[in-house]
């Protein structure tokens, strides 16, 4: 299909120009004026022409990537991709201008290439650009622009180029993690791992404690029970590897900032350097808002490790209706503006299928007029089909992000091709005390962690809410709870209250030397 030629601004203001003149001509009787007005009105035919075989080569030309995988590297840092370009077209392509679409967590600019593209002919060019923040990135294609030689017509061409990048968390400096890691008592031995001496099934008593759930039946103390009226258990000693969870709040708050400067960016950065410095040990996930948002066991290896990172980068994509400031209807509109600018399938009504709109729907969501919205959902059911099958199985695991079917899967396909959703911004004013007192409930099971790494800022916290209370029932079932401000200290009162709760603090915003000695 031939791309059409316009006239650019330039191009329009030279024929007005030439216009009025021959105007002005027929008017006064002014041959000369006549004359300069039809030499312009020639130039803007002429390069008519001209943008025409410029049309013709752009249609000629082929876009390609040099690799189809591109290696993770951490946010920040440059990311270099290779653009092969080939002509086919009998006349040089001089001056174009390639432009790639690069969308993903937040907003990023890919500076332009300008090139001159010999007939018949090509090479390999590079695409530098950086990523501000971890997470799932994806290169949609470029924008192929030229002109002719005297500059009045540009002549576009969008060539889809789909890739997906993974941008890994920002490296923290060893002594930071160090001193963390010395904080919460991963001390190694020799042999590069710590072993506690902790509740498990072993033979010799170590204490009774009050029964929790999931504990088993068969390890309550009957007669102790009896004797003390409520429900206690025998704990027994167990040598294994300390166990650790690392609780990380995604909230509101967490991601007010620069993109890359955020607290949550941080929190993820801090995060992805204990679990890979405690890779000896086993090590969990919790990520929560004014809910738990996941939630994976302690364990160890090397899949256990890759599906911790996994959820880490998949913090700055949630999709989740609750977690989300975009109704089904916006939903539908920016999935059928994608598909139409970036893949060139329009699925917008025609005049006469707007009839199969009731009024009420109209007026409830007029975003519902422009595209048709069965078949946006079978398009998307195809894809997130394919996208099954090429290997994307751990986020068909989660949860629905949606109870309707038709925007779970919109929300599925704008996860799985880092299309951002705007995240929600009103709360409920308990929600950070409802989200973290079940993030630390989960730890209160049986078998669960014994160390808690608690990564927040702290706002929404009362000195007397939930949370608070949480915290001292996590003392009281012998769980140790190191805590990391994120953002500014919390309040006299709050702190106090979270000292005499038993948490431990590593300041993140003092140096290294002060964090391992931090109260």
């Amino acid at each position: 299909m031939s791309t059409p030629v316009a006239l650019n601004a330039r191009g329009r203001a030279v024929v007005a120009a030439g216009v009025a003149l021959l105007f002005i001509a027929a008017t006064a009787g002014a041959p000369w004026v006549a004359a300069a007005g039809a030499a312009l009105v020639g130039l803007a035919t002429l390069a008519l022409g001209w943008g025409r075989a410029a049309s013709d080569r752009l249609d000629a030309i082929d876009l390609s990537w040099a690799s189809e995988a591109v290696p993770m590297k951490a946010c920040g840092q440059p990311t270099t991709l290779g653009l092969r370009v080939r002509t086919q077209a009998r006349g040089d392509a001089r001056g174009l201008r390639v432009e790639p679409l690069v969308s993903g967590p937040s907003p990023v600019g890919v500076d332009a290439l300008t090139l001159d593209a010999p007939g018949q002919a090509q090479g390999e060019f590079a695409v530098t650009f950086t990523l501000p923040r971890a997470g799932l990135w994806r290169v949609w294609g470029c924008r192929l622009t030229l002109g002719d030689a005297l500059g009045l017509t540009t002549q576009s061409r969008w060539h889809p180029l789909p890739l997906l990048i993974h941008a890994g968390p920002r490296p923290v400096p060893a002594s930071t993690a160090a001193a963390l890691l010395n904080r919460i008592g991963a001390v190694r031995d020799r042999e590069g791992r710590h072993l506690d001496r902790q509740s498990g099934s072993g033979l010799e008593l170590r204490e009774l404690r009050e029964y929790v759930p999931g504990d088993p039946l068969k390890a309550i103390a009957w007669k102790a029970s009896a004797r003390r009226q409520r429900w206690l258990v025998r704990a027994n000693e167990d040598e294994s590897m300390r166990r650790f969870q690392v609780v990380l709040a995604i909230g509101r708050t967490m991601r007010d900032g620069e993109p890359g400067q955020t607290p949550l960016d941080a929190g993820i950065d801090l995060a992805a350097a204990l679990l890979q410095l405690a890779s000896g040990e086993r090590v969990g996930l919790t990520t929560y808002d004014h809910r738990v948002v996941a939630h994976i066991r302690p364990d160890t290896g090397r899949p256990h490790a890759q599906r911790l990172l996994q959820q880490l980068l998949d913090v700055t994509r949630v999709v989740d209706a609750d977690l989300t400031e975009i109704s089904d209807a916006e939903l539908f509109a920016r999935v059928g503006e994608l598909l139409e600018r970036q893949e060139g399938l329009s699925l917008r009504r025609l005049p006469y299928d707007l009839a199969r709109l009731s009024q009420a729907d109209v007026l409830v969501d007029p975003v519902r007029e422009l595209y048709d919205e069965s078949a946006i959902f079978t398009h998307v059911s195809q894809v997130v089909a394919r996208e099954r099958d090429r290997g994307h199985a751990a986020l068909f695991g989660k949860s629905r992000p949606a109870t309707d079917l038709a925007s779970a899967r919109l929300r599925l396909y704008c996860a799985l091709h880092a299309i951002p959703l705007p995240y929600r911004r009103a709360t409920a004013p308990d929600a950070a005390e409802t989200g973290l007192s079940q993030a630390l409930s989960r730890s209160l099971v049986a078998g669960a962690a014994e160390t808690l790494v608690l990564l927040t800022d702290f706002s929404g916290l009362r000195p007397d809410g939930p949370a608070v209370r949480t915290l001292a029932l996590c003392r009281a079932h012998k769980r140790r709870v190191v805590a990391v401000s994120l953002g500014p200290p919390p309040e006299p009162a709050l702190r106090q209250a979270l000292l005499a709760a038993g948490v431990r603090w590593v300041e993140s915003s003092r140096p290294a030397r002060e964090r391992a000695s931090a109260a």
